[in-house]
């Protein structure tokens, strides 16, 4: 599939109205919390199992059961095997979940793709990209090395605090100006690297 739609937990994506817009001809990826605006959703792209967490206990029974059989996990490698110590009490919601699974932040091989290198803390202030360093990159890594050429992001403001959705937490996030303007800095890069191979990523004002 060469369209590609990313949700992300932005305070805007609450505006959001579901006849404005076509992203049901993509398949759509919520990052974090976005799986909570109750679009379809066929992968749920996540770095910290604190927000799995936060999510599921704010599901219904119900909620929770229909998502895991329509939505497949998009998590760091070390998930099914931690997921017992980390969270013993969501382990039952966890194992309704297909997952498919990546190397974690910590890992120095990748092989998503030659243009997402790891790199040190250091270098984030050099904008030298890391696909594992934000949630958002990671979705959007999911959609390429899954064959995207057009790739629309939803809910990603950049600014601000907090989420769309009360309830919503995650304590080692730190939603502040400082971090956004270190994020918008290196996700302005990648649409350039990107758009050099031929990849348009949109990001939606709403």
């Amino acid at each position: 599939m060469s369209e590609w739609t990313i949700f992300c937990p932005g305070p805007s994506l609450s505006k959001i109205n579901k006849s404005q817009y076509k992203y049901w001809n993509s398949i759509a990826v919520a990052v974090n919390g976005a799986i909570m605006n109750n679009f379809p959703i066929q992968y749920w792209a996540m770095m910290d199992h604190e927000i799995f967490v936060s999510c599921v206990n704010l599901f219904t029974k119900a909620d929770l059961t229909a998502v895991a059989a329509n939505t497949i996990l998009w998590v760091p490698d070390n998930w099914p095997t931690h997921m017992h110590k980390w969270a013993p009490n969501i382990l039952p919601a966890f194992a309704k979940f297909r997952c498919e699974t990546h190397p974690g932040r910590n890992h120095k091989d990748t092989e998503l793709f030659d243009f997402f290198p790891h790199h040190t803390r250091e270098d984030i202030a050099l904008a030298i990209l890391r696909w594992s360093e934000y949630t958002i990159f990671n979705a959007i890594a999911l959609t390429i090395w899954k064959g995207a050429k057009k790739i629309r992001i939803y809910g990603a403001d950049m600014s601000g605090e907090g989420y769309f959705l009360d309830g919503l937490k995650n304590e080692r996030l730190n939603h502040k100006k400082a971090r956004w303007e270190i994020e918008l800095i290196l996700f302005n890069k990648l649409k350039d690297v990107c758009a050099e191979r031929g990849i348009e990523i949109i990001r939606e004002k709403i």
